[in-house]
């Protein structure tokens, strides 16, 4: 037998061994899977959110036909790997239509449907609120009883021109962070909220989006 095979052979086992062990002894997600996708620390977690992602991205590929009908579809960003990468996927797309640079551009997001200065809407479900309620049009402040988390309504985003006029009035908007997960460890992009009052009375409260909880 080649001594050289025989010896990588064996690193290869070793190497294997040395991840069994990881897993089963430490229920920690190894370095080399988060290298891939920056996930659960959990591996069983880790395994199952893997499997729900690419059952996910089969049936979004499967119900399409064209670019235009994908982007007719409800879309779930928590169902990406990498949500970010979409968003500016969706940054390069709209600045192409629009023959601008993609520094020219602003992510906006609507609660009242499509928005007509925006060249290609995509609506986007599945979005949760942390620290504070949401009536249907803006940020409310939390009652006694109420849930630590609520699901948004489904909402419209797209890349606007920077000097067009933005969805809502820019006093009576803040800028959320939208989280991958409750962690809060990786932001994915900020989204404008429509809301009242002084800005700071969110930000005391811990107002953030969530795309999924772990």
């Amino acid at each position: 037998m080649d001594p050289i095979k025989n010896h990588d052979s064996k690193l290869k086992k070793k190497k294997k061994r040395k991840l069994i062990y990881i897993i089963l002894n430490q229920l920690k997600t190894p370095g080399t899977w988060q290298d891939h996708w920056d996930g659960p620390e959990d591996p069983l977690v880790y395994l199952s959110s893997v499997v729900d992602r690419f059952r996910a991205l089969d049936k979004w590929v499967s119900t399409i036909d064209s670019a235009s009908q994908f982007f007719q579809q409800t879309l779930d960003l928590s169902e990406l790997f990498r949500p970010d990468v979409f968003l500016n996927s969706l940054r390069q797309h709209s600045a192409r239509e629009a023959r601008v640079s993609m520094d020219g551009l602003k992510l906006v997001c609507s609660f009242n449907g499509p928005m007509r200065s925006v060249g290609l809407n995509v609506q986007i479900a599945g979005l949760q609120l942390e620290g504070c309620n949401f009536d249907g049009n803006k940020l409310v402040e939390c009652e006694e009883n109420s849930p630590t988390v609520i699901s948004l309504p489904p909402c419209h985003v797209g890349w606007l021109q920077k000097e067009a006029a933005m969805p809502y009035d820019e006093r009576r908007v803040i800028s959320l962070p939208v989280y991958f997960n409750n962690t809060r460890e990786k932001i994915v992009t900020k989204l404008d909220v429509p809301c009242d009052g002084d800005h700071n009375k969110w930000l005391q409260m811990g107002a953030a989006i969530i795309l999924r909880q772990i």
